[in-house]
């Protein structure tokens, strides 16, 4: 709220900041080049065969390597694609290119290109800006050209190379299956068989064992297989320069779901744990649902329940981060060892697992020909000629399944939203421009007015001491005319009862009569010496006087006596001999008492200077002078030193029960005053209100809001002479005495 008082009493500093900053916005936004943007839209899904049982490992690699789809649009390849269309172009469309050597178009292309993955979406979303909105959308299209371009050329390539290493194998595998044929009719010949024994259910051990292990070496020879064409589509691809993230999902059959999930950071452990995870959401949400049927927002219950969700989201964000963030950090150099590596390591393991496969089943066929001899033998071979068909059998399909995907990548790139530009320039915005304008001009121009608030360490207005303060404020009085006089006739009030800047003593002195709290003993101090305490209580005084009451003035200021001063009694006795004396309290103060010339004005001068003011003050003495002043004078007003200055007037303000405060706004500074009033409320003081003393004639219409030109000089001597009786009959109250 400071803050706002601040910024509304110098809005005018604000306002010359804000128009500063309206006419540098109105500069740029006229002068600045319209800058147009063109946009579109992929969907990047997963077609492999391999992944048509959505599986959650299939899933979690595709997340993964979103990003690498989001850099391939970026790519030296992709972008040298786009400038060569653009080459082919008019000029119209290539406006950010026309004055800039070819070298250098790719980077300015990349510098004016944006790629980004929404957030939670298997989208890319493309954007480019440029001084032309054709030319931008025409950009735009043709990068998204070039990247489809290579997308189609990258797969055909590796479906080509993994057709080529499964033929050559499968041409072998014929070979020897006709080769085992002519084998086994030789065989059939020699024995004689005549199929009898496809119809026995006896078969001898040795020969169960051969068939055993021949069923294992079928199914260690596919994995090789597999795994020799993995490592063969490696090996080129990597040797060509060509990107090896991209194909990962392709080799996830070969190379084993939980060893690629693994070197992409995402063991099986974190998976499962990433589903228990993702179930649990969904029971908590659901619990959230129904609870918010009967509790409120801020429920314990709902707040946990959301706060729960919140964890566990940012959980599921944090897993498919780091994947992701492994996946995009894997350099060409790294990758393409790592998959070898591991593809090497697989291929040496199958084969020395088909080498002893090979040596037992050839032991075991040597015990079953030595034990049935020619009979086990010939069973031998049609069972490894079985073996031999199902993995002709197995390299047709593998063939086969290739040859159907050939014009169908793995993954698929989409485009759902085509190139466009609405026409109206992203750069500068009227709205943007006038947000920043409000936003820099208002700032700037807070700062200004709070920096000018902190140096100007004064007062401005009523409402500002009462809000810093929290004390009312009681009058306004105005800078009075210099006085050369003493004396009575020193007192404004009295010498020109008349004047408009005599107002403001009467309204004080109704405003105290007139209030619900006893006010007949009253103190008055300041925060620094020098505000014009003295001044307020002595025209107060006067008020008090002129309106029928009888007015008692006492000096307490024992350290510089200035009421004493102002009424020409220094040197007089006065309140220290009171305190002092041994003589009746009451007698002792009337003796001492000094007429003031003022009609139902008297003045109880300070006396002597003593050594110990506060403890004179605090003494039973002053408690009793108090009482009997309050018993025979309808007001009492005592003068007190400056509350910065000395206690005096809190240890006075105890025998009163009332303070008045006198601040002078152009002379205090605020943290004097803070500190006074914070000091009297530390001693437990009443402080009724302030007076705002002297208040500058040029500036009051600005500081106080408005003006104190009321003048009754302009009506009849009879006018004043009826007005004076009727507040003297309105304020004139019988003596305490006559009572």
């Amino acid at each position: 709220m400071r803050l706002l008082r601040v910024i509304w009493h110098r809005k005018g500093t604000v306002a010359g900041a804000l128009v500063v900053a309206a006419c540098l916005g109105a500069l740029y936004f006229l002068s600045a080049v319209r800058i147009y943007e063109s946009k579109a839209q992929l969907l990047v899904t997963q077609s492999s065969p391999d992944m048509v049982n959505g599986s959650t490992a299939g899933d979690g690699v595709t997340s993964s390597l979103i990003p690498t789809y989001e850099g391939l649009l970026s790519s030296p390849v992709v972008v040298e694609g786009a400038i060569k269309r653009l080459q082919k172009l008019p000029g119209s469309a290539r406006v950010d290119f026309n004055s800039i050597p070819v070298e250098k178009w790719p980077k300015v292309l990349k510098d004016h290109l944006t790629v980004d993955n929404p957030r939670k979406t298997n989208m890319l979303q493309v954007r480019y800006r440029s001084q032309s909105p054709e030319a931008a959308t025409s950009v735009v299209q043709s990068l998204i050209d070039s990247y489809l371009e290579f997308m189609e050329r990258n797969h055909k390539d590796v479906s080509a190379e993994i057709m080529t290493v499964l033929d050559a194998e499968r041409i072998d595998v014929d070979q020897r299956i006709a080769d085992k044929e002519q084998e086994l009719l030789q065989m059939k010949f020699d024995v004689q068989d005549l199929g009898l024994r496809n119809g026995t259910n006896v078969v001898h051990p040795a020969v169960q064992a051969v068939v055993q292990i021949n069923n294992s070496l079928v199914e260690v020879q596919q994995q090789r297989l597999q795994h020799q064409a993995a490592l063969s589509i490696v090996q080129q691809t990597y040797q060509n320069g060509g990107d090896l993230r991209q194909h990962l999902i392709e080799f996830e059959p070969t190379l084993g779901r939980e060893l690629l999930t693994s070197a992409l950071g995402l063991d099986p452990e974190s998976l499962k744990t990433a589903a228990n995870v993702e179930q649990q959401i969904l029971q908590e949400q659901a619990k959230l649902d129904s609870y918010r049927d009967h509790y409120g927002p801020r429920h314990p219950k709902i707040i946990e329940l959301q706060r729960s969700i919140s964890n566990s989201q940012q959980y599921l964000i944090g897993l498919q981060r780091r994947g992701s963030e492994r996946l995009a950090n894997l350099q060409q150099n790294q990758l393409g060892p790592m998959l070898i590596d591991l593809l090497q390591q697989k291929v040496a393991s199958l084969i020395q697992h088909e080498q002893n496969l090979l040596w037992q089943y050839n032991e075991a066929q040597t015990q079953a020909v030595a034990l049935s001899g020619r009979m086990a033998k010939l069973e031998i071979s049609e069972h490894e000629l079985d073996r031999l068909r199902i993995n002709y059998e197995s390299l047709l399909n593998r063939i086969e399944s290739i040859d159907m995907h050939k014009n169908r990548a793995n993954v698929r790139v989409t485009v759902v939203g085509d190139p466009q530009s609405d026409g109206s320039p992203v750069s500068p915005r009227l709205t943007v421009v006038a947000f920043l304008v409000l936003l820099v001009g208002g700032g700037f121009g807070s700062v200004m007015a709070y920096v000018l608030d902190r140096l100007d360490d004064r007062f401005r207005s009523p409402d500002e001491l009462r809000a810093e303060l929290g004390l009312p404020v009681l009058a306004i009085i105005r800078q009075l005319p210099p006085s050369t006089e003493t004396g009575p006739n020193s007192l404004e009030l009295h010498a020109h009862p008349q004047a408009p800047h005599c107002e403001p003593f009467r309204t004080l002195r109704t405003t105290l009569a007139m209030s619900i709290e006893g006010r007949e003993l009253l103190a008055i101090t300041s925060s620094e010496p020098g505000d014009g305490k003295t001044t307020v209580m002595s025209n107060l005084g006067v008020a008090f006087a002129q309106a029928g009451r009888r007015t008692l003035l006492i000096d307490a200021d024992l350290r510089r006596p200035g009421l004493s001063k102002k009424f020409d009694v220094r040197g007089m006795e006065g309140l220290s001999q009171v305190l002092t004396g041994h003589e009746e309290t009451g007698a002792h103060a009337d003796r001492l008492i000094v007429a003031t010339g003022i009609p139902n004005l008297d003045i109880l001068p300070c006396g002597s200077r003593p050594l110990n003011p506060a403890e004179l003050l605090s003494s039973v003495r002053m408690s009793e002078l108090v009482a009997w002043g309050e018993t025979h004078y309808d007001q009492v007003l005592i003068d007190c030193p400056p509350i910065l200055a000395a206690s005096d007037a809190s240890i006075v303000a105890r025998y009163t029960g009332n303070l008045m405060l006198v601040v002078q706004p152009a002379k205090n500074p605020r943290r004097a005053v803070i500190h006074a009033a914070a000091e009297l409320e530390r001693m437990q003081t009443n402080v009724i209100g302030l007076v705002v003393n002297r208040a500058d004639e040029d500036k009051k219409r600005e500081f106080y809001g408005y003006g104190m030109d009321y003048d009754y000089r302009e009506e009849s001597d009879e006018s004043d002479e009826f007005s004076s009786s009727a507040t003297r009959d309105n304020f004139a109250t019988p003596s305490r005495e006559a009572a």
